[in-house]
């Protein structure tokens, strides 16, 4: 079930499966590689004499190419939270590339945490961890859910695993 911009939760028995992936950011992505485009094609035609300082140009348009293309490629952040074996496992899977895979037993965790700045009405889901410090759940790209999809998400790890929700009492102050 969708929750949240590209934000999934399923639950089959004992598994929970938290998936975010980065459809938002993507159409970011092609518009700063139209303007890239555009920027480097304008800067290939000098004859015109519409561009003073070509170089520059090209650059400013080689640079928003480069940031277009890093945010169309598909990434896929998948966490499984497994109450049976008491265990997380965190997969990133970016394009055709091998997954990067993650492995966090339940002990290792303190709790579950909604990072929200003040005067934001988004906020991303954490997991702090015991001697590691935090790990994002979801993408870096997509990684801000609205507050409402937050405290859900964290309800339904929370109720499924049983692990705890640090400072949730102040979002509702």
């Amino acid at each position: 079930m969708a929750k949240d911009r590209g934000l999934w939760i399923e639950r089959d028995g004992d598994m929970l499966t938290v998936r975010a992936e980065n459809g938002i950011t993507r159409w970011l992505g092609a518009l700063f590689l139209g303007v890239g485009l555009g920027l480097v094609i304008a800067a290939a035609n000098t004859h015109t004499g519409q561009v003073s300082r070509p170089w520059i140009v090209f650059f400013c348009g080689a640079f928003s190419v480069g940031c277009g293309v890093f945010l169309i490629v598909p990434r896929v952040h998948t966490t499984i939270f497994d109450s049976r074996s008491r265990q997380i496992v965190y997969t990133t899977s970016i394009w055709n590339r091998a997954p990067h895979t993650g492995l966090y037993a339940f002990e290792e965790i303190t709790g579950l945490v909604l990072n929200k700045s003040i005067g934001i009405s988004h906020c991303s889901p954490y997991l702090e961890l015991n001697e590691r410090g935090r790990r994002l759940l979801l993408s870096p790209n997509s990684g801000f859910v609205s507050v409402s999809a937050g405290v859900d998400l964290m309800e339904a790890i929370c109720a499924a695993t049983g692990l705890p929700v640090l400072d949730l009492d102040s979002w509702w102050s």
